[in-house]
C-alpha cells in the first residue's frame, strides 16, 4: 500500500463547515505533493480544489465524494490516514496521521514527513523527534461509510 492522503476544505474536525474533496491511494508524501503542484504557499480555497481535481481526479487511486463512499475501513476516525491535507484561512495544512497540524512549509522545513525514512537505518528517524498526538484529531468521523467492511 502506498501512502495514503485525503484533502479537505476547512478544517475536517469541524463537521458542520467542513468539504471533503476525495483521497488517493498512493503517493501522498507533501514532497510529491509539492512536485505535483501543490500551492505552498498562501492560496485560496478555489486554487486549492482546482489543484486536487486537476492533480488527481483522473488516476485511478482517487475516490471522490460522488462516489458516495469513504474509501477506507476507517471511516470513524478520517486522521488514521497517513496524511490528511486542508484549506483554512488561505493556508494548506497537514495532519501526519493523528500529530499536530502544521502548514505544508513548516512540515517540509521541520522534515517531519519522513518519506525517505530508510526502515534499514533508523537515524534519521531518530533525529527527529516524533510529533506528539493531538488529541483533536482522534474519532473524527468520514463523510460517508466505508466502502470495506
Amino acid at each position: 500500500m502506498g501512502t495514503r492522503a485525503s484533502f479537505w476544505i476547512g478544517d475536517p474536525r469541524d463537521l458542520e463547515t467542513r468539504k471533503w474533496l476525495g483521497c488517493i491511494h498512493a503517493d501522498g508524501f507533501v514532497e510529491t505533493q509539492v512536485r505535483k503542484g501543490l500551492p505552498t504557499g498562501e492560496c485560496g480555497a478555489e486554487r486549492f480544489e482546482s489543484w486536487v481535481i486537476s492533480a488527481h481526479s483522473r488516476c485511478r487511486i482517487f475516490t471522490s465524494p460522488e462516489e458516495g463512499v469513504w474509501p477506507y475501513s476507517w471511516d470513524h476516525d478520517i486522521f488514521l490516514t497517513d496524511r490528511t491535507y486542508f484549506w483554512k484561512d488561505d493556508r494548506i495544512y497537514v495532519v501526519c496521521f493523528h500529530s499536530i497540524t502544521r502548514t505544508v512549509p513548516e512540515l517540509i522545513a521541520h522534515n517531519k514527513d519522513y518519506s525517505e525514512w530508510d526502515e534499514d537505518d533508523n537515524s534519521t528517524w531518530e533525529e527527529e523527534p516524533n510529533s506528539p498526538d493531538d488529541p483533536t484529531t482522534s474519532n473524527i468521523p468520514a463523510p460517508f461509510p466505508s466502502r470495506e467492511p
